[in-house]
């Protein structure tokens, strides 16, 4: 795994490989990115609330949605 400006790479069975991740917050928000290239896929995810449940609800939401796929 490798770490650039935020975005994460990684090895994740959901995308057939590496993936491409971001996630942040501006106190307010929080946002979620995941690029998987080998599936052609993006997902994002993002909610107007800001903490640990924001951030557990977004990674579960973007899961969910690669998994169903």
């Amino acid at each position: 795994m490798w770490d650039a400006f935020g975005w994460s790479a990684t090895g994740h069975h959901g995308g057939q490989g590496g993936v491409l991740r971001h996630s942040g917050s501006n106190n307010l928000n929080h946002a979620l990115v995941w690029i998987a290239p080998k599936r052609d896929l993006a997902v994002l995810a993002a909610t107007n609330v800001d903490g640990e449940l924001a951030y557990i609800s977004t990674h579960s939401a973007v899961k969910r949605v690669i998994a169903s796929l």
